[in-house]
């Protein structure tokens, strides 16, 4: 038991040191793909995502919520392997767990950003300023676009500077639609022009960009699906064989050409599945 709380402290405190050694959040200025890249703190994933934790606070959580795991399955089965492998695995978990969260949020902004556009196009008609037609947002829209926009608009009413709020704003989203258009806010302020004219442009852009998304996403639904099932057959059949005829299935597991084979085949089905991933998932 003290094996596996020794072992599951370990490996958090090494993936404790690995996210806290990653250095400070960098912000670039050339577009969300290096966005992406810079910004690979935890500390910004959760304030994309609006948790009110900072980065040493969760890490600690799930440090301390792992370890628990690892010995209550560990005194539960008289396994410390097995209790160390849940440990260790609850970091894995929760992170995985806040990406799709990240996914999901990005993905419900831009089916809230057409409608938002438009919302401000006909505040800024209206003779509102910027910082009210924010405030329009934010009274009017849900999570995520809707909490973004009261920040920005708080942001402007303590006195930030246009210029540093959107970016801040855009650091925060990091979406292609997002990044253009805070790219073109910035533009028009210093060149002049129509800001309501130019975000109608925007829109008719984000639409379209929308509806190229939705094609290609029903054209790569059979190639998801196909690489899905492939990649869960063989670890169905070994579950069928290992539940149903363990016996037979034995011999190969313990011999160490078997185990070999094993091992090349899991790797074989991970590429495959990678490939398959990154055919189906390419950047529009």
């Amino acid at each position: 038991m003290w094996l596996a709380a020794c072992l599951t402290f370990l490996g958090v405190a090494a993936v404790v040191w690995l996210l806290l050694d990653r250095g400070p959040v960098t912000v670039t200025t050339e577009g969300p793909r290096h966005l992406q890249r810079g910004d690979r703190g935890l500390d910004h994933l959760l304030d994309r995502l609006q948790i009110p934790l900072h980065a040493k606070e969760a890490l600690a959580l799930m440090g301390l919520t792992g370890t628990s795991v690892a010995l209550a399955i560990s005194v539960w089965l008289q396994d410390a392997t097995v209790g160390v492998a849940a440990g260790l695995a609850l970091p894995l978990v929760a992170a995985a767990a806040l990406r799709k969260r990240l996914t999901a949020n990005q993905l419900a902004l831009n089916e809230q950003l057409p409608d938002a556009l438009v919302m401000m196009i006909n505040s800024l008609k209206a003779g509102h300023t910027l910082s009210h037609a924010f405030q329009n947002l934010g009274e009017d829209l849900s999570a995520p676009l809707g909490p973004e926009s009261r920040r920005l608009d708080r942001a402007l009413q303590m006195g930030q500077s246009p210029e540093t709020a959107l970016q801040d704003m855009r650091r925060r989203l990091a979406t292609v639609e997002i990044d253009m258009l805070v790219q073109a806010m910035l533009i028009q302020r210093e060149t002049g022009g129509n800001l309501a004219e130019l975000l109608g442009n925007i829109q008719g852009t984000v639409r379209e960009r929308m509806k190229l998304k939705g094609k290609v996403q029903s054209l790569t639904a059979q190639g998801k699906l196909s690489g899905l099932v492939i990649g869960l057959l063989p670890f169905g059949l070994f579950f069928f064989l290992w539940t149903g005829n363990r016996s037979y299935l034995m011999p190969f597991l313990l011999h160490p050409v078997g185990q070999q084979v094993m091992a090349a085949a899991l790797l074989a089905q991970i590429c495959g599945y990678l490939t398959i991933r990154r055919i189906v998932n390419f950047p529009i």
